[in-house]
């Protein structure tokens, strides 16, 4: 079992320390390169870009998660909910008066 671990161990050593030699290398190689004014503004116009692709997926996105629940198709009192309340003094009188138990 110790050897096993060890062996992936090492294994593991040697891909970082391969890895970290290439991005040390890719870096050098192209530290010129990304120095130079032209790089630069290509880098800005494509972070702009990007910037203007995230803010246009914001607004177009379909915000339908965040809309309320529709409500029941069915007649009133079959969708288990009470009855809605009333949205005036006259109608809350007339809901009293019909709803009263006789």
């Amino acid at each position: 079992m110790f050897s096993a671990t060890l062996f992936i161990t090492v294994i593991d050593l040697v891909e970082l320390a391969a890895w970290y030699w290439f991005l040390s290398r890719a870096a050098s190689v192209l530290s010129d390169r990304i120095q130079r004014p032209a790089f630069r503004r290509r880098l800005e116009q494509v972070t702009g870009a990007a910037f203007f692709g995230f803010a246009a997926n914001h607004l177009l996105v379909d915000r339908s998660w965040s809309s309320p629940i529709p409500p029941c198709q069915r007649p009133a009192g079959e969708c288990g909910e009470a009855s809605p309340p009333a949205t005036s003094a006259r109608e809350a009188t007339s809901l009293a008066s019909t709803s009263a138990p006789r």
